[in-house]
């Protein structure tokens, strides 16, 4: 019934479409008889209409490879071939951001924990000799499975594993953009591979934890990571489950009992909307488990 319908509104919006293309192809026929004139156009090559450089304008970009490909590929002759272009302007592109990685531009530098040489890498600002190869490290902390690099990840949030986890993007905190959390709400979206149906689940919270925060399902076959945005008119693809909705948490594994009966459901979005806003360095994740028809 749904694309028996959907056809016919095709339908319509082209008959519609071409009725209205004809007619108003009728009509500029009649405009251009009745009016008739002369256009001119001047050119004068010592008043150009604007100007660039093209030393800025145009340039060219160095992708992601792997290890010992620089060598192979920067050859003298594949040098002069590259600098008789003529682009200046020179870009790399990160695909360790694309793939979830945190990037290590200099193999020289300091960890914020030197003493067990762990945390955060700050990478020195000079190299003492040339840099051939850029470095990359998977983190103990990512949402996504799929990425734009290697596409060989996968999620923290759901592994099985206490230690690793999904953060939240820390720079829309509150802390940051001085506005409350409601306004930039955050989520995550499980996709469970096909139907299932889902009554419950449950969520291990670290520190911070969500204080406020509801579950959907999504409806239709648009639904999906591509619809997971919560504006617009993807948005009404999002359906709450009954009881999913959670007000006032605080934290730990919490079960939520979803609907009195199970849903058949292929896509579960979480939405935040208000943190408990405290943390410690070593503790800030979130997993999730969730089953057919029960909570585990």
């Amino acid at each position: 019934m749904v694309r028996s319908t959907f056809t016919t509104f095709v339908a319509l919006l082209i008959a519609c479409c071409h009725t209205a293309i004809s007619e108003a192809s009728e009509t500029g026929a009649q405009q251009s008889h009745n009016h008739q004139g002369t256009v001119t156009v001047s050119f004068d090559p010592d008043q150009p209409a604007n100007t660039f450089s093209p030393y800025r304008a145009f340039g060219a970009g160095v992708d992601g490879h792997e290890q010992g490909e620089i060598n192979r590929i920067y050859q003298p002759a594949n040098l002069r071939a590259m600098r008789s272009a003529g682009f200046k302007p020179l870009s790399y592109r990160l695909r360790t951001e694309l793939g979830v990685e945190a990037w290590h531009w200099n193999p020289r530098g300091q960890w914020s924990d030197a003493q067990h040489q762990q945390g955060y890498w700050t990478s020195d600002s000079s190299a003492r000799q040339p840099i051939q190869t850029c470095y990359g490290y998977r983190l103990p902390r990512r949402g996504s499975t799929t990425d734009q690099a290697n596409n060989d990840g996968y999620s923290r949030l759901d592994d099985g594993d206490r230690t690793t986890f999904w953060k939240s993007n820390p720079y829309l905190d509150q802390h940051f953009t001085g506005e409350d959390d409601r306004r930039h709400p955050q989520w995550v979206l499980i996709d469970l591979g096909k139907a299932q149906p889902v009554n419950a689940a449950k969520i291990a919270w670290a520190l911070p934890y969500a204080t406020e925060y509801f579950f959907e399902y999504g409806i239709g076959k648009l639904a999906g990571p591509e619809a997971a945005y919560l504006r617009g008119e993807r948005a009404q693809m999002w359906r709450a489950f009954p009881q999913g909705a959670t007000h006032q948490a605080n934290g730990g594994d919490v079960l939520t009992h979803l609907s009195d009966a199970p849903i058949a459901v292929r896509f579960v979005r979480i939405t935040m909307i208000g943190s408990s806003g405290r943390t410690r360095a070593t503790c800030s994740r979130a997993s999730t488990a969730m089953k057919p028809g029960r909570a585990t």
